[in-house]
């Protein structure tokens, strides 16, 4: 799960959610703030940085390079 915003409003969501009842666990699951860009305002750019951090993280075994 990711969430845009910054640090600080990251560490209030999960405050907020504590709060609520979800568990430390469940708020580890939450990623914030999302991608590998900082700070972006343009919803394409957002979305390639978000995209850019998911891909950075997947388990090699996933990881298929094509071999032109």
């Amino acid at each position: 799960i990711g969430a845009l915003g910054s640090r600080k409003t990251h560490a209030m969501r999960i405050e907020r959610l504590r709060h609520a009842g979800l568990s430390a666990a469940d708020c580890a699951q939450i990623q914030g703030p999302i991608g590998l860009v900082p700070s972006l305002r343009n919803a394409s750019l957002i979305a390639v940085s978000a995209l850019a951090e998911i891909t950075a993280k997947l388990p090699p075994s996933q990881v298929r390079l094509s071999s032109s």
